[in-house]
């Protein structure tokens, strides 16, 4: 979340977390604005890195994805 984003500030971006039917799910606040949280270079060392491993650690492989269809 964009901790200084002035066009969706945080507290109305926040709640959709609430909604979310997971209990796996986090929060990732980070100093930067609406842009900067997508392509700033910063998010792109610090920030997407980390989204990117917590997304592999709950995904199946590729490979075991494919032949799963195959299967079917």
């Amino acid at each position: 979340m964009a901790s200084k984003d002035d066009l969706v500030p945080p507290a109305q971006s926040r709640p959709f977390n609430d909604l979310v039917g997971s209990t796996d799910k986090q929060i990732i606040d980070f100093p930067a604005g609406h842009i900067g949280l997508a392509v700033g270079s910063k998010a792109q060392r610090e920030l997407w890195p980390k989204a990117c491993d917590w997304l592999e650690k709950r995904s199946e492989p590729l490979r075991a994805h494919a032949n799963k269809k195959a299967a079917a």
